[in-house]
């Protein structure tokens, strides 16, 4: 299904562009920069017609008569031989002359170098509208703009041998579409067919900081290396723009960049290129541009430049937007670290990281409320009633509770957490003899059947009972009672 792109060339190059079978409609809007044009136009299979022919002699007539209603001079039609190829107003009828470029592009050429006539981008662009509709021959370019490298060295137009210095140990292809890098793939037929009918490819590299113009460089057809400026004049009609050579072309990467010098095309709208040319005289020393290297978030997937992520650990990748929304900074070592894995100190109530609150706060093995760990003092190896748990996070008492749980017997003064029923401090074996002591002093004997009976238990009225460590005892005179009363 043809499709008649809305954005028109600057240069003059009329063009359609049709869609494969199977892929949706595409349309070019003229309002988008040159890097928004690239990246619609990514993974779609597509196909362009280039006018080839020569033009006929109605077809020269109305190019000639359309410059004259508008103020121009005109080439001769050259049908006679009149002029000589070695005339310097010589024209050729052609629509793209592979070394000069195409019919518009020429004639405002030939204008400024025979009469210093400028002819206006929309006079370039009626004049290709005019060519192509008298134009006696179209080519057919079948391609694809992709950032992926899910092709190799052998296809798409180099030698099938392979043995690219762009893949093997040096990797500048992956490293090249890492940085943002596209490659235009053609193939020979509309159903592309990678490793069986790619012929030609050509990478693209997008100034992304701008997004006002390209760079081509290093082109392959099927008949080997050389194909550079053809496929960059696809690429720029493609897209409605110009295009310029460049010699001298350099990467901040460190890519390779055939020729000797090195060559690349400049793409952009022609304002844009003439000014870049301006810049930069005799048409040298150009920087190939680069985007910075992508990375993957890992929370939302989503791709951006390093400066603009995060790395954790050096090993996970976080957007500056995800930063924002799920992490916090801990409160004690300033460490980004994710808020779900966070802790609250109560008498703080700011977020601490895992480490910090393993290391830096402690949880009171009495009252279990967190604090620094400067507020805890560490229990002893033992302590009189107290099971001690030797685990980092329960030998510990916070100040208040050493104050109010821990003491010193008040009989022998080991420290202790027993408390008598008038809570004061004593241990477990002073208590168990205080109470043995406390018995003897409150049990009585019986005369009669020399048992052994609690004060309460025994019937004072009905037995002469002796109260052993009393003040008073019975009048028996057996030894029992004698010793008893001699202490």
């Amino acid at each position: 299904m043809p499709l008649t792109l809305t954005a028109v060339e600057e240069v003059g190059e009329a063009y359609q562009i049709s869609a494969i079978a199977g892929e949706p409609r595409v349309e070019i809007n003229p309002e988008l920069n040159i890097v928004q044009k690239l990246e619609s136009l990514i993974d779609k299979h597509l196909s362009v017609s280039i006018p080839d022919g020569i033009l006929p002699e109605e077809g020269i007539a109305e190019i000639q008569s359309f410059l004259a209603s508008r103020g121009f001079n005109y080439p001769s039609s050259n049908l006679d031989g009149d002029i000589l190829e070695t005339d310097r107003r010589y024209f050729s009828w052609v629509w793209l002359d592979p070394k000069k470029g195409t019919l518009p592009k020429r004639l405002a050429k030939w204008l400024k170098k025979n009469y210093n006539q400028i002819l206006p981008p929309q006079i370039m662009a009626d004049l290709g509208a005019i060519a192509k509709r008298h134009s006696t021959s179209c080519l057919n370019y079948y391609y694809q703009i992709t950032d992926k490298l899910t092709f190799g060295d052998a296809e798409f137009g180099y030698d099938r041998s392979g043995g690219s210095c762009w893949w093997g140990n040096s990797k500048y292809a992956e490293k090249f579409i890492k940085h943002g890098g596209l490659a235009c793939l053609f193939y020979n037929s509309d159903q592309p067919r990678v490793n069986s009918n790619g012929i030609g490819r050509i990478w693209i590299a997008p100034d992304y900081d701008d997004s006002k113009y390209a760079m081509l460089f290093n082109g392959y057809w099927d008949d080997g290396q050389g194909a550079s400026l053809m496929l960059t004049r696809v690429v720029a009609t493609i897209l409605g723009v110009t295009y310029r050579k460049v010699i001298n072309a350099t990467s901040p990467l460190d890519l390779y960049i055939n020729g000797d010098p090195s060559i690349a095309y400049v793409i952009g709208d022609k304002m844009v290129v003439d000014q870049l040319i301006a810049n930069h005289p005799r048409y040298k020393d150009f920087s190939i541009p680069h985007k910075e290297e992508q990375v993957i978030c890992l929370h939302c997937a989503g791709s951006f430049p390093v400066s603009k992520t995060t790395r954790f650990d050096n090993v996970e990748v976080v957007c500056q937007q995800c930063r924002e929304a799920l992490y916090v900074g801990c409160y004690r070592c300033g460490r980004d670290v994710l808020k779900t894995s966070t802790n609250i100190l109560p008498n703080v109530e700011r977020p601490f990281c895992v480490s910090c609150w393993r290391n830096y706060t402690r949880e009171c093995f009495f009252c279990h409320i967190r604090s620094w760990n400067s507020n805890f003092r560490l229990l002893p190896s033992y302590i009189d009633g107290l099971a001690v748990d030797y685990n980092y996070s329960r030998n510990f008492c916070c100040m208040s509770c050493s104050k109010i749980y821990i003491g010193r017997c008040r009989s022998c003064h080991t420290k202790t957490v027993n408390m008598d029923a008038e809570g004061n401090p004593i241990c477990t074996s002073c208590e168990e003899q205080f109470e043995q002591e406390i018995t003897l002093d409150r049990i009585v004997i019986d005369p009669i059947t020399d048992e052994i009976y609690s004060l309460e238990e025994f019937d004072a009225a009905s037995n002469d009972p002796v109260v052993v460590g009393a003040s008073y005892y019975n009048s028996c005179v057996c030894d029992a009672c004698t010793q008893a009363r001699l202490g």
